[in-house]
């Protein structure tokens, strides 16, 4: 005996769910934004850390998540022009916010090519100011 059981959820153009996906389409590309960022920093932080190991190199994890943070927006985009909204007015605004974010999370990161990894080389300062 075989118990079959359907999670499908009819979909309904109502005037509720077209506003929900509205509302992701709007929020989406932030919220990626804010998790791709913090996650960068976040591992750069652990990598300053005495919980890093010593022989590995923390330059080459840091520029794969930078990459992945910047692809996963860059698909956000894609993904909002090649399935528009009914609505011009959300679909421009999701235009905007996304692009708006993938240059976000190219700007802001560029630290992570051009700067140091972290202030402390093993336990002191790397820098004296003598």
């Amino acid at each position: 005996m075989v118990l079959a059981i359907s999670f499908e959820v009819p979909f309904k153009e109502d005037t509720g769910s077209f506003w929900m996906i509205g509302i992701l389409r709007l929020s989406l590309p932030i919220s990626l934004w804010i998790t791709g960022f913090s996650a960068v920093y976040a591992l750069q932080a652990l990598q300053c850390s005495r919980h890093w190991p010593d022989d590995m190199e923390a330059r080459p994890i840091l520029l794969a998540a930078w990459f992945v943070a910047i692809a996963v927006q860059a698909l956000g985009l894609m993904a909002v022009l090649f399935a528009p909204s009914p609505s011009r007015f959300i679909q421009s605004t999701a235009v905007a916010i996304a692009g708006t974010v993938l240059t976000a999370a190219i700007w802001p990161m560029i630290p992570v090519l051009a700067a140091s990894v972290c202030l402390y080389n093993s336990g002191q300062l790397s820098c004296d100011m003598d």
